[in-house]
């Protein structure tokens, strides 16, 4: 839940899908102490389902060199949507700042559980992905 702008935001997580996980490593690969996460997210309204579609990729790398990825869709249920989005001057809908912010940490943090669970015992088993501010990715957005 959130409040933007003294309105209420009621919203929880719908839906989890796990569209890909992939591992490119070299086969004389020891593993790494440190890794270098290039995070993408991408986020949209969908209007008849009244959710917030959130994408979400990571990509884990090392001296640009990419060993692997795991790619995600984060489905948000927005119980008072129509309260909530409204059309700006010029036409388009825009998700609020806060509520954007609340949305990316949530599907980061589960990200970094998903990461953990699909890369376990394999070359990245210690590719841990770090607690990250979610401000740092909403601006990069």
């Amino acid at each position: 839940m959130s409040k933007s702008k003294n309105k209420e935001i009621l919203y929880h997580l719908a839906s989890i899908e796990l569209i890909g996980t992939e591992l490119s490593i070299p086969a004389d690969f020891t593993g790494r102490e440190t890794y270098d996460y290039d995070i993408t997210v991408q986020s949209r309204l969908v209007q008849k389902n009244q959710m917030i579609r959130l994408n979400l990729e990571i990509q884990i790398k090392a001296e640009k060199i990419e060993y692997g990825s795991l790619s995600s869709i984060f489905w948000f249920s927005i119980a008072n949507y129509d309260q909530v989005f409204v059309k700006n001057k010029s036409g388009k809908y825009a998700i609020p700042e806060n509520l954007l912010l609340a949305l990316n940490s949530v599907s980061i943090s589960t990200a970094r559980g998903m990461m953990f669970s699909a890369f376990r015992g394999t070359a990245l088993h210690n590719a841990l992905l770090p607690i990250i501010d979610a401000k740092d990715v909403l601006q990069a957005q």
